[in-house]
């Protein structure tokens, strides 16, 4: 069994291990206000367990402040950062400061190793759950610093959702947003990659996009849009 530690209160955390963590999760609880975690060279790869490396909970409010190197990899049933809908996520950091986000590839884990079930293969790098239902695609997502390379996978954009989703607001930092094992190229084969670099999967409405500083580069899968795709509320004012 996988663990998880929940974090309930906004006193300031910082999260980092001497080694690559394949066996545990970070949970922002429900209608905590004002999290604040950093994580200092934090490597969460969840290998062969359900759900997301990182959580903030319907409700919530994080700050994540990225320092040095950090990897938030899912591995089947989630996102690499899940923000569910009415959850708050803002990242900063600087520049040298990276955080590498990998959606999952696999729908459900089972100890048998097969999958099943879910509305389709592959979630967001930083975003929404797989849905249905337009009223519970992602959070809002906001980026003021750090290098923060998000990948989805499949039907996952890299920020944004897994089927409807919304990219949300960067404002500094260097952003790269892919689909498809997190290759720029990756879009060429249409079974692993179906969405947009930023917003929402293939011909979904992407939500409401912003993006006022900051290097952002953005590659869309198969038949979808780098930034935007389906109905999707674009607003560039600045950046490069």
């Amino acid at each position: 069994m996988d663990k998880v530690l929940t974090v309930l209160t906004n006193t300031p955390l910082t999260i980092t291990a001497d080694s690559t963590v394949t066996d545990a999760r970070i949970e922002v609880a429900e209608n905590v206000k004002n999290a604040n975690i950093t994580i200092s060279e934090l490597k969460l790869e969840l290998n062969e367990f359900n759900g997301s490396p990182l959580t903030v909970k319907s409700g919530s409010t994080l700050t994540l402040t990225i320092s040095g190197k950090n990897t938030l990899d899912g591995y089947a049933a989630g996102p690499g950062i899940l923000v569910e809908n009415g959850a708050e996520l803002t990242i900063n950091g600087t520049e040298k400061d990276v955080l590498d986000v990998f959606g999952a590839q696999m729908q459900l884990y089972s100890d048998q190793g097969g999958t099943s079930g879910g509305q389709s293969v592959g979630f967001a790098g930083i975003g929404g759950p797989n849905s249905s239902d337009a009223y519970t695609y992602t959070g809002k997502i906001t980026i003021n610093g750090g290098t923060v390379n998000a990948h989805g996978y499949g039907y996952g954009a890299g920020i944004g959702g897994g089927d409807y989703g919304s990219g949300g607001t960067i404002n500094g930092g260097v952003v790269t947003a892919t689909t498809g094992e997190g290759l720029p190229g990756g879009w060429i084969d249409s079974t692993k990659a179906n969405a947009s670099g930023i917003g929402a999967s293939q011909g979904q409405p992407g939500g409401v996009i912003t993006i006022t500083g900051g290097t952002v580069i953005a590659y869309g899968g198969y038949a979808s849009a780098g930034i935007g795709g389906g109905t999707s509320d674009v607003t560039i004012t600045g950046g490069n």
